[in-house]
């Protein structure tokens, strides 16, 4: 499922990544062990690495992941790991291809087209903006809370490549970050940057060389209570965390990621 039916259940509001990270998991599952002998680096501090991804964001000319969100606990006799579609392709000004959740928007730069897992036989048709901006998703019935209402929030990458408020909102509530050595991510040294929030640890693995964002793990101390609530079994193994699998900044995409053929 790509639903948020363990958060609804947990009586947890996702209403947007940044307002709802005490829901997320702090996890560095699949990541691979520190290296003793990672590449020399430039001497750069957190905050200089997180302003560096901002920035490389911001001026890119093209993004794409094969993004996914990974979900797991375990409660007594119930054992949840969903791995959830969490990706993005876009080009300036107003090309994007979304999978996030349940919905899946695609805009060719004429026409945007969306669709919700939930909703069959319904599409949504509308002109493309002549600049995609976070508005024209998100403000949109339904489609708007299908994107922001799951339970990571909105996509962290499509908000890094339109929003210029982003690093604030992360940076919202926590201690001034840490650089804690290097990681192999998806095969790419990564800085390893650390926040603490009142709700525990969020990290970020930024690649050394471009500055793209290849995974983040998000506190649970409170979805961890939500889930434990009203006298239920403890909760181990929980892991919320995105990784995005070949995320690439200024990489020429094929126009077919953007292509979408509406059914009859």
């Amino acid at each position: 499922m790509t639903d948020c039916k363990h958060t609804r259940r947990a009586g947890v509001d996702c209403s947007g990544w940044w307002c709802a990270v005490w829901i997320m998991a702090a996890c560095v599952a699949g990541c691979g062990r520190s290296e003793s002998g990672a590449p020399a680096a430039p001497s750069l501090t957190a905050m200089e690495v997180l302003q560096r991804m901002q920035q490389a964001y911001r001026q890119a000319k093209s993004y794409a992941d094969n993004g996914r969100l990974i979900h797991q606990f375990r409660q007594g006799k119930e054992r949840v790991h969903d791995q959830v579609d969490f990706s993005v392709a876009f080009v300036r000004p107003n090309k994007l291809r979304l999978h996030v959740y349940q919905a899946t928007v695609v805009c060719n730069g004429q026409q945007l087209w969306a669709t919700i897992g939930d909703l069959p036989h319904q599409v949504l048709k509308a002109d493309a903006p002549a600049a995609i901006e976070l508005a024209d998703l998100y403000e949109r019935p339904v489609l708007g809370e299908v994107l922001r209402g799951g339970i990571v929030g909105p996509a962290i990458q499509l908000a890094l490549l339109l929003d210029d408020d982003v690093l604030e909102q992360i940076l919202e509530g926590a201690e001034p970050p840490e650089l804690r050595g290097f990681q192999t991510v998806d095969g790419a040294s990564c800085y390893r940057v650390l926040l603490r929030r009142p709700d525990g640890e969020l990290s970020l693995w930024i690649d050394q060389q471009h500055f793209v964002l290849r995974k983040i793990a998000f506190p649970v101390r409170e979805y961890r209570k939500a889930l434990e609530a009203g006298g239920r079994s403890k909760v181990e193994g929980l892991v919320l965390a995105v990784e995005f699998k070949g995320a690439r900044l200024n990489a020429p995409l094929d126009e077919a990621a953007f292509a979408y053929q509406p059914p009859q």
